[in-house]
C-alpha cells in the first residue's frame, strides 16, 4: 500500500504550497458542480451544445457556405472531410469553453480496435464521446 500510495502521488502531483492545494480543490468542487461525472453526462451536455450553439452557427451565422456540397465535387471528398473536420473541432472547443468547461477535443484518433473515429471528446475522466461527421 504505501508503495502503491506513493505511486499515486508521483502521478497526480502534490501540491507545493496550500495555496496550490485550494486552487485545485476549487477546479474540482467546479468539475462537480457541472453534473458532469460520466460519458453520459458528458454526452448530454455536448448534445445539448450541438443542439442549440452549434446549430445557430451553421444556421444564423453563414457555416453553410464552408458546408456547401457544391464544393464536394470540385475537391476530393477526403480533404474536403478533413477541411470540415477541423472547423468542427475548433469550433466545437470554442462553443464548450463558453459553457464553461474544457473539453480535449482529438480529430481522428485510433481507437484499440484499430478503427478511426472523427472526433473524440473528453472531460477530465468523464468520456470519451465519439462524433461521427457525415457530409
Amino acid at each position: 500500500m504505501v508503495k502503491l500510495r506513493r505511486s499515486y502521488l508521483g502521478y497526480i502531483g502534490r501540491p507545493k504550497n496550500i495555496a496550490e492545494a485550494v486552487q485545485q480543490c476549487n477546479e474540482a468542487l467546479r468539475y462537480r458542480e457541472m453534473g458532469i461525472n460520466n460519458s453520459r453526462d458528458l454526452a448530454q451536455h455536448i448534445r445539448d451544445a450541438f443542439e442549440t450553439d452549434l446549430a445557430r452557427w451553421i444556421e444564423a451565422e453563414g457555416a453553410y457556405e464552408i458546408l456547401d456540397t457544391s464544393k464536394v465535387f470540385k475537391t476530393k471528398i477526403q480533404q474536403y472531410e478533413k477541411l470540415v473536420q477541423k472547423t468542427l473541432k475548433s469550433q466545437i472547443e470554442n462553443i464548450i469553453l463558453k459553457r464553461g468547461f474544457q473539453v480535449d477535443v482529438l480529430r481522428e484518433p485510433q481507437l484499440l480496435d484499430e478503427k478511426r473515429t472523427d472526433l473524440l471528446i473528453r472531460y477530465g475522466f468523464a468520456g470519451p464521446v465519439i462524433v461521427e461527421v457525415k457530409l
